[in-house]
C-alpha cells in the first residue's frame, strides 16, 4: 500500500453483489470525510433518497439539536415521503432497526447497508457544520412525534387513568405485595420514599408503559423479544417529554430516566422504576376508592 493510500484513516470498502453496491464505512468521530469519500457516501443512496440535516432547540433539547430528514425520491424525480430524527439517536445502534421499518414501507430502495451510509453522511455533513437553522416549530412539525407540554399533559393523562383502572395491579410499598412478574407498579407511599421523590408518586415498570403506549393491541407473542434494557424511540419521547414537564421525577444517574427502587418486596433487593408524580391517582385513594393490591 502506498503512502497516499495510508494517508486517510476512513477505510471505505465498496463491495459489489448483484449490480447492488453496499458501502462499509469505518472512520474515527474526530475526523472528516474526504471529498471523494463524501461523493462515494451519495452515489450508494443518491437515486433513491436526499438527507438533509437542520439544527433548533426545543424544550425537549434547549441547547439545540440536530435532525436528521431522510426525503424519498420518486422515480421521476420528484421527492415523495419525509422521516426526521435526530441524529444523534440514528448514530445509536440500538435505534438502527426501528429507523429502518419506518423507512420500508414507502422506500422504492433501502436495506441496512444504504440507510448506514445515509446515516454517516448526514454525521459527515454535521462536522462540516452544515445544517439549516429552523424554528422551534418547524421542529416540531419535523419530528411529528416532539413533545410539547401539551403532549406530555395529555399522555400523562392518559397514564393516570390507566393507573386508576388497574390500581389493584399497583402494589403498596408500605403494605407490600409486589410481584415483579405480575404487579404493574408500586406506590412510593413510605416516609422514607415520599421523602425522596414526593408525596405523590408511582413507580411504574417499562414493560406496563410498553404496553399502554407502544404495543397497544399487538398480540403477546409479537413481544417474545422484549428486553427490560432494551431502547424504544417513542417511548422515550414520552418519558423525555414528562420529565422536561417536571412530571417524571429523578434525582440520580441523570444520563438515565429510571431509578433504582431498593427493596420493592421481599426477596428482590431491588428494581427500576419510572418514577411518575401521580396526584389524581392518590386524590382518588384518598377517597377510599382504592389503595392498590394487598391493601
Amino acid at each position: 500500500m502506498s503512502g497516499n493510500q495510508r494517508d486517510s484513516q476512513h477505510d471505505l470498502i465498496l463491495m459489489k453483489d448483484q449490480k447492488q453496491a453496499k458501502l462499509k464505512v469505518e472512520w474515527k468521530a474526530s475526523e472528516k470525510a474526504s471529498d471523494k469519500e463524501l461523493t462515494v457516501l451519495k452515489q450508494s443512496y443518491e437515486e433513491f433518497w436526499k438527507v438533509t440535516n437542520c439544527r433548533s432547540r426545543s424544550m425537549e433539547y434547549p441547547d439545540g439539536v440536530i435532525v436528521t430528514s431522510f426525503i424519498s425520491i420518486e422515480s421521476d424525480g420528484t421527492f415523495g415521503a419525509t422521516k426526521t430524527f435526530p441524529l444523534h439517536e440514528l448514530e445509536d445502534n440500538k435505534t438502527f432497526g426501528e429507523v429502518l421499518a419506518k423507512l420500508k414501507p414507502f422506500a422504492r430502495s433501502i436495506d441496512r447497508e444504504m440507510l448506514s451510509a445515509m446515516i454517516t453522511y448526514a454525521v459527515e455533513l454535521r462536522k462540516l457544520g452544515q445544517f439549516r437553522e429552523i424554528g422551534t416549530e418547524e421542529l416540531d412539525s419535523m419530528l411529528g412525534g416532539a413533545f410539547n407540554q401539551s403532549n406530555a399533559t395529555s399522555t400523562h393523562r392518559q397514564f393516570e387513568n390507566s393507573v386508576i383502572e388497574e390500581l389493584s395491579n399497583y402494589a403498596s410499598v408500605m403494605n407490600g405485595g409486589y410481584d415483579p412478574k405480575m404487579s404493574f407498579g408500586i406506590l412510593l407511599d413510605t416516609p422514607e420514599l415520599k421523602r425522596k421523590f414526593g408525596d405523590n408518586t408511582i413507580g411504574v415498570t417499562k414493560y406496563t408503559l410498553m404496553e399502554l403506549f407502544v404495543w397497544g393491541e399487538e398480540p403477546p407473542e409479537l413481544r417474545k423479544d422484549y428486553k427490560s434494557n432494551s431502547y424504544d424511540m417513542k417511548l422515550n419521547k414520552i418519558l423525555q417529554g414528562w420529565k422536561n414537564a417536571n412530571l417524571l421525577v429523578k434525582k440520580t444517574e441523570y444520563y438515565r430516566l429510571n431509578e433504582w427502587i431498593k427493596n420493592p418486596c421481599d426477596g428482590v433487593e431491588k428494581e427500576r422504576f419510572y418514577i411518575i408524580e401521580c396526584p389524581r391517582v392518590y386524590e382518588y385513594i384518598a377517597k377510599g376508592e382504592g389503595v392498590g393490591r394487598n391493601e
